[in-house]
């Protein structure tokens, strides 16, 4: 059998494996409401079938990690749940690095030149950190996880990386993780009434959720300045720009900076209304008084710790809007490059991720209306984003789904050129499928696309919903959590 053929099965097998997945619902089912709603079953099955079960569990984990299918977070859960947090961490770890090794497997041997191809430039950078730092490269990415670990799976096989350091340093690396959030499950699964969400151990496991990010940053940096090399700690002090310092402008404002402040300055009347409800204004100062520093070259106020949350305008007797001043200012700094924008390079990465080729996607056939539920939704709740799209479907029929990302963090940071350019090109996309009206559910995605596409008829899934006869009200809502941004 020729090696091209042998590749041909491989990729038919996955294929099918993938599609049972997803026509099963397999995924909808690994739920912890199922496992609470069938625990004695469980209890029962586990107590007379237990080798069994583990069997179908670490098969069934094991595919998805290596296949990149969505369920790994909640199988972990489930292993919290069902086994206990000890016995689940133990299976849990095992049964997620083989998967992640599988996934390397493939990538090396069967996707090569299409994970080339999908994410050259950062399979460049991994090679570097590879080849300078070894384990402890792969070691940060694990413990560290801002980039989705089923592309450092991927991205790890194009590498020199033997396949058993992979294995090793990825069990290390994933560990912590994986006893937090196999230990929150093994508590998750016990809330049996409202009492049992504020037991101590469930707050204990929620508070590690939390911290771990923080601790595992801390671990890091310490590994690195003792086992790293200096060529690589110095690139990681590399800015994203050239600053010399973190407030701007510091010289002359531009000309839209100077006709913002100017109305800022005249119209405040300093009656600290706005000062009173927001900590920002509470340690620069008045709108107005910020403003004259602006015009006097002689400011001091860093806009970039402003949330840009308009409840400065909101609230103001004269209609002003000071964010919009703020916003102006970041604008500046960027283009003149005095604000270090490294510290955000987690969130921009998250940006450029949800605008990737692998992520995005757009109708293969033109659509009046289409779904547009961001990149956090679909990112973040998968299930819920497509819970979302076949309730409106119901209402709508000849919907379509787009997946992108709007943008917004790089419109907020002042990156203006480039967040127009990245925004002009997904309405080109639209434009050309003949789309007339757009459906969000994110409130930073309806902001965004209510000012600048102006072309399109912009609503929410929530008026949707409430305009639509077809959806029903609910008599009694649960608890809602409202983003007002």
């Amino acid at each position: 059998m020729s090696k091209n053929l042998t590749k041909l099965l491989i990729l038919a097998v996955i294929a099918s494996i993938v599609a049972a997945y997803f026509l099963l619902d397999i995924h909808a089912h690994l739920t912890l409401d199922n496992i609470r709603a069938s625990r004695a079953e469980f209890e029962t099955l586990l107590e007379e079938r237990f080798l069994t079960v583990l069997g179908i569990y670490l098969l069934v984990y094991m595919v998805v990690v290596s296949l990149s299918l969505p369920g790994a977070l909640p199988l972990g859960l489930l292993a919290g749940a069902m086994f206990g947090a000890i016995t689940g961490t133990i299976i849990v770890s095992f049964a997620s690095t083989i998967g992640a090794t599988m996934a390397c497997f493939l990538s090396r041997y069967l996707l090569r030149d299409w994970v080339k191809s999908r994410f050259s430039g950062f399979i460049e950078a991994v090679d570097r950190g590879v080849q300078k730092e070894g384990a402890l490269y792969l070691f940060t990415m694990r413990m560290i996880p801002v980039i989705p670990f089923f592309i450092i799976n991927l991205a790890m096989g194009i590498t020199s990386m033997r396949l058993r350091t992979f294995f090793w340093v990825s069990q290390l690396g994933m560990l912590p993780g994986t006893f937090v959030f196999v230990n929150a499950g093994s508590h998750l699964g016990r809330i049996q009434s409202t009492e049992d969400i504020f037991s101590p151990g469930l707050i204990i496991s929620l508070a590690l959720i939390g911290i771990l990010p923080l601790a595992a940053k801390k671990i890091v940096g310490i590994l690195r300045k003792k086992y790293g090399s200096q060529e690589a700690q110095s690139e990681l002090s590399v800015p994203v720009t050239n600053p010399a310092v973190s407030f701007a402008p510091k010289g002359v404002p531009s000309e839209s900076l100077t006709h913002l402040a100017e109305a800022n300055q005249q119209g405040c009347n300093r009656c600290e209304v706005c000062v009173s409800q927001c900590e920002f204004l509470k340690k620069y100062g008045m709108p107005g008084d910020i403003a004259q520093g602006i015009l006097d070259g002689k400011n001091s106020t860093d806009p970039f710790e402003c949330s840009l949350c308009d409840l400065c305008g909101a609230i103001c007797p004269e209609k002003l809007s000071p964010a919009d001043m703020f916003l102006d200012m970041r604008r500046q700094a960027v283009q003149e490059e005095t604000v270090d924008l490294s510290r955000y390079s987690p969130l921009l990465k998250f940006e450029k991720l949800g605008h990737s080729n692998l992520l995005s996607r757009y109708p293969a056939q033109k659509a009046h209306t289409v779904f547009f539920p961001g990149c956090a939704l679909p990112g973040t709740r998968p299930e819920i984003t497509w819970r979302i799209y076949q309730e409106l479907k119901i209402a709508l029929p000849s919907l379509d789904m787009v997946l992108d990302c709007c943008h917004k963090p790089s419109h907020d940071l002042g990156r203006q050129d480039f967040f127009h350019k990245n925004l002009q090109e997904i309405m080109g996309k639209l434009r050309d499928l003949e789309v007339k009206e757009i459906l969000v559910a994110c409130p930073n995605c309806f902001k965004v696309l209510n000012a600048y596409a102006k072309d399109f008829r912009i609503r929410t899934v929530y008026q949707v919903m409430a305009e639509e006869s077809s959806f029903q009200e609910v008599e009694k809502p649960g608890r809602l959590a409202v983003h007002d941004p």
